[in-house]
This record gives C-alpha cells, structure tokens and sequence, in this order.
C-alpha cells in the first residue's frame, strides 16, 4: 500500500509539472499574440495618420489655389469657395441689415438669447474671440512700438528699472509697514463698480 501512495504521489508531482508547463507556454502564446496585436494595431493607426494628413494637405493645398485663383480674378477656378463666400457675404449683409434695424440693443437681446439657449457654445466661442482679441491688439502694439522706433517692443533687450536706487540695495522694511488694503477700506463709503 506504500508503494501504491508513492506512485499517486510521484504521479500528482508530475501532473503538477505538467500543469505549471503548459500554463507558462499559454501565458508565453498569449504574450507573444499581445505583442503583435499591439505592433498592428500601431501600424494601422500610423498608416491611418499618414492618410489623413496627406488628405488634409491636399485639402489645404485645393483651398489655396482657389484662394489664389479668386484673388487672380478667376473665379470660375475657385469652386465651391465661391459659393461659401457668397453665403458669408449674405449673412454679413443679413447682419448689417439687421444692426441698421433694430440697432445695437437688438444685437445685445440675440447675443444674451444665444447664450441662455447654448451657455457651453457660448463660452468656447467667447474664449476664441477674446484670445483672437489679445492677439490682435499684441500685434497691433508691436507694429506700432516699430513703427515709433520704439525699442521696447515684442522681444528687445529691454530690462526696466523700478525706483530710482540704482546700486541695488532695496529699502529695508517690513511686513508692518506697508500699506494693508484690506484694513484701510473705507466699510461707510459707498460701493463703486
């Protein structure tokens, strides 16, 4: 009977070893199929990329010859941008229309109407406009600090000065004397905006 455990044990033991083999070779097969799944899938979306770049080139390379072609006064070349600009001209006229009506307080009730019906839409475009704003007056400001032969313009070697201490010792002082904005409100002064 001893021997008959034995035999069960050795066979269990190899059973075990047998098991832990096959396993490790799935979870090898497994890895290596991971692998190459992977390595497709990143080819097909580079490949993918690739060709909606060379479909948007395309499409920015077909929008500036017939923006050349306009400005060239042949706009039969043009294609359909002539029919988008014709419909901008429309509602920009539309537009004008519209302000020459009702007026600027008219414009003011549309632009608050839109922006209860789509706050989120309204934000984003309120944002872009804002930092095509910045950008606007920023170069504005540059051309005309060139244009004054200004040299504290966009990207001198201006460095300013503050105060009149021209070694570089600044004034001792402390916390306590300067002035705290916050304590010297005036709280009976009226409220101003």
């Amino acid at each position: 009977m001893g021997d008959k455990a034995a035999a069960a044990g050795d066979n269990a033991k190899a059973v075990a070893q047998e098991a832990t083999t096959q396993v490790k070779n799935v979870a090898q097969q497994a890895k290596t199929q991971l692998t190459g799944l992977m390595g497709t899938t990143k080819d097909e979306v580079r490949q993918q990329a690739q060709s909606k770049g060379e479909q948007a080139a395309s499409g920015l390379r077909t929008l500036s010859q017939q923006l050349e072609a306009l400005a060239s006064g042949r706009p039969q070349e043009a294609g359909q941008l002539t029919s988008y600009l014709d419909d901008a001209r429309e509602r920009v006229m539309g537009f004008a229309s519209s302000l020459e009506q009702r007026g600027p307080e008219g414009l003011l009730q549309d632009v608050s109407r839109y922006a209860r019906r789509k706050p989120g839409t309204f934000l984003v475009m309120a944002g872009v406009a804002g930092f095509f704003a910045g950008r606007l007056v920023r170069a504005g400001a540059a051309a005309n600090s060139e244009s004054n032969g200004d040299s504290q313009g966009y990207g001198s070697s201006y460095t300013p000065q503050f105060g009149s201490n021209i070694q570089g010792e600044l004034p001792q002082t402390t916390a306590w004397d300067a002035p705290n904005t916050l304590l010297d409100v005036d709280v009976d002064a009226p409220a101003r905006f």
